[in-house]
């Protein structure tokens, strides 16, 4: 399957255009108020026009993981993508495409862009991380994170934002901080071969599904 090449240089700063506002009072019920709530819902209305226009294009969160899912295909495809990130060296994993647009999705979860863009951008992450075992590196290794840091706490700072954000952005971006940080868990699931993953032991030793359980019941 043959991936677009992003450009990265024709992305737009935001790709959520904000309700326009006008100036006046909310409180005054006269002709003001009507048009700034007339103003804002064709803001709206544009904005979510500009988004669906630039998800066809190929910008945005949604459509950067779209990419990242054909890149890895299915079945048997998905198993060898998967063997080859697991066997990556941090640097060689620098190079690979996949590694390249989890950077273009990270660069959507800076306060640069609007509040509705980074949601999704981190719904990706916690989505992606989750479906390949072994991405979590893929995000981390880009310069966006080596310069914010990779803890806990480093890339939480990096995704605040200069405005109150909602309760849901909140625990997503909490979520996703986390999903990328190295702990048991993560480092369990990425020591081992992916194709050994979803293996049951029948013989006692122990299956890496029974020892993440275990971790999970201790916590």
């Amino acid at each position: 399957m043959a991936l677009i090449q992003l450009k990265d240089e024709s992305m737009p700063s935001s790709l959520v255009i904000r309700g326009i506002t006008t100036i006046g009072h909310r409180q005054n019920r006269g002709p003001g108020v009507l048009l700034h709530q007339l103003y804002s819902t064709i803001g709206e209305q544009v904005g979510k026009k500009t988004d669906e226009l630039a998800q066809r294009l190929g910008f945005g969160p949604e459509a950067v993981t779209r990419r990242i899912q054909e890149a890895f295909g299915v079945q048997e495809q998905r198993l060898l993508k998967l063997v080859e990130l697991h066997s990556s060296s941090r640097v060689a994993r620098l190079t690979l495409p996949v590694t390249k647009y989890c950077a273009k999705l990270t660069e959507y979860t800076l306060r640069s862009e609007a509040p509705e863009t980074r949601l999704q951008a981190v719904n990706c992450i916690i989505l992606l991380v989750s479906l390949y075992p072994g991405l979590r590196q893929s995000f981390i290794v880009g310069k966006i994170v080596q310069r914010a840091g990779e803890s806990n706490e480093a890339i939480l700072k990096l995704w605040e934002g200069d405005e109150p954000y909602s309760a849901d952005w909140e625990y997503k971006r909490s979520l996703a901080a986390a999903f990328l940080c190295e702990d048991e868990i993560g480092t369990l699931v990425e020591a081992t071969q992916p194709e050994f993953l979803g293996l049951v032991d029948r013989e006692g030793s122990g299956s890496v599904i029974e020892k993440l359980v275990s971790i999970i019941d201790c916590e």
